[in-house]
């Protein structure tokens, strides 16, 4: 049995001034600045300063305005700073404690544990965000819109660091220029009405596109992924592989090791985060909402995922391009490339793009009476399912695995566990 504990400290100091202003109920003015300091700064930078400024009008309750169709709208723009601190100790050089035995007796040492950076500073984001809100129809349709662009200067950015630096592997640095840009939109809707029938229906989503205008270093990979780089004009933590092409000549059907080109050169593959997602909820209620049905589908796309499980299987032998005569050309060619160990750049990268049933729910209310029977005020039984369904051109498990967990660019598939299927059953009493 072995225990440890590690305690870290971190200091913040912050402060900040606010005037909000509001003209005849109709147009709100909010200007602030915001001053922060934390030990996570590296010694050799101070504190720093975040303003921002919002305007919103609301348009319909101008006298010029004639509702008609529109019950409300609003138009509404923000621009301000904000920062994300460095780790606890990304700014510190510091040693990590290690035991060993020599002669049967316990040894203590230390090891590298961090190399720091003095000029470590918070990653800084400056964003602007135009759009508008509006009520329809007597209130039962509601429309929000935004349009962003964020640039993030100083972005905090994990650097493989040289082997002659010691047994540290990487270091924060502050390195180049991120833009990300897009629009988001939700609809909310009571579609029908009726005395024992009502269905509400809320649609929403989002397209964002991200670029690394400014790296500042050559092109790196994204510590701890297997085909993901850092490199300026392109998406933060895109693919990049090698292309694999082939050639039939015997018109077999079956691809051959010396049927199989591979370059030399990386290729941009795509990015590795979705730039499209979307969400529906819908929700129905019957008997004069004593039962309700709901739903929730969730999108995303516009991106790619990395099978490197698949990689792996061909690389020992042991997969479908190998093995079955019927799967496809291209298949076949990928799994000939990484049997054959032409290139450790040969990527089985995929459309990620998927369609889910992320929940299915039905909710029984009971009458009063029941309720009070069991000493509650309400009374009600939900059984409810989740990830139910998946539509997808992807060839593993589950387009949403991920192997590095919550890493921020992370998005391969090597041994994961895919999205759990489970149903649950909920009995709810207000008292």
């Amino acid at each position: 049995m072995e225990a440890s504990s590690q305690t870290s400290e971190s200091r913040s100091l912050g402060t900040y001034i606010e005037e909000e202003i509001a003209l005849k109920e109709r147009l709100f003015l909010t200007g602030a600045v915001r001053f922060d300091d934390n030990s996570a700064f590296g010694k050799n930078f101070n504190a720093t300063a975040y303003p921002k400024a919002s305007a919103s009008w609301l348009l319909s309750e101008e006298p010029f305005w004639d509702k008609g169709f529109f019950n409300t709208l609003r138009l509404r723009g923000a621009f301000g700073a904000s920062g994300q601190q460095p780790g606890t100790t990304d700014a510190l050089r510091f040693f990590s404690p290690v035991t060993g035995k020599k002669n049967g007796q316990g040894l203590f040492g230390v090891t590298p544990g961090g190399l720091g950076n003095p000029d470590l500073k918070p990653e800084r984001s400056i964003e602007l965000e135009l759009g508008l809100d509006a009520a329809m129809a007597n209130d039962r349709i509601s429309v929000e819109f935004t349009y962003f662009n964020k640039e993030t200067r100083d972005a905090l950015i994990l650097k493989p660091v040289i082997p002659s630096a010691g047994q540290v592997e990487s270091q924060f640095f502050n390195l180049g220029k991120i833009r990300n840009y897009g629009a988001e939109l939700a609809v909310d809707a009571r579609v029908i009405e009726a005395r024992d029938f009502v269905w509400d229906l809320a649609v929403s989503g989002s397209i964002t596109h991200n670029t690394i205008v400014e790296l500042g270093v050559p092109p790196f990979y994204a510590p701890g992924s297997f085909y993901q780089r850092h490199v300026q004009g392109y998406p933060a933590g895109g693919f990049w592989g090698v292309d694999v092409s082939y050639n039939d000549a015997n018109g077999d059907g079956i691809i051959a090791a010396d049927e199989v080109t591979v370059g030399d050169q990386l290729k941009y593959k795509g990015p590795a985060l979705p730039t499209q997602e979307a969400s529906m909820n819908s929700s129905m209620g019957f008997f004069n909402q004593r039962v309700r049905l709901g739903a929730q589908f969730d999108y995303r796309g516009g991106h790619r995922i990395d099978n490197s499980i698949e990689n792996y299987r061909c690389y020992v032998g042991n997969c479908r391009g190998l093995v079955d005569k019927t799967a496809p050309l291209r298949e076949q060619a990928l799994a000939q490339a990484a049997f054959s160990g032409f290139s450790s750049n040969v990527i089985f990268d995929e459309p990620g793009w998927f369609i889910k049933l992320r929940e299915l729910s039905l909710t029984f209310y009971a009458p009063l009476q029941w309720a009070r029977s069991m000493g509650a005020a309400t009374a009600s039984i939900t059984l409810a399912g989740r990830n139910l369904w998946t539509v997808t051109d992807y060839s593993g498990v589950d387009p949403e695995v991920n192997a590095f967990g919550q890493d921020n660019f992370g998005a391969s598939d090597f041994e994961s566990q895919p999205q759990v299927t489970y149903w649950t059953a909920r009995v709810n009493l207000s008292f």
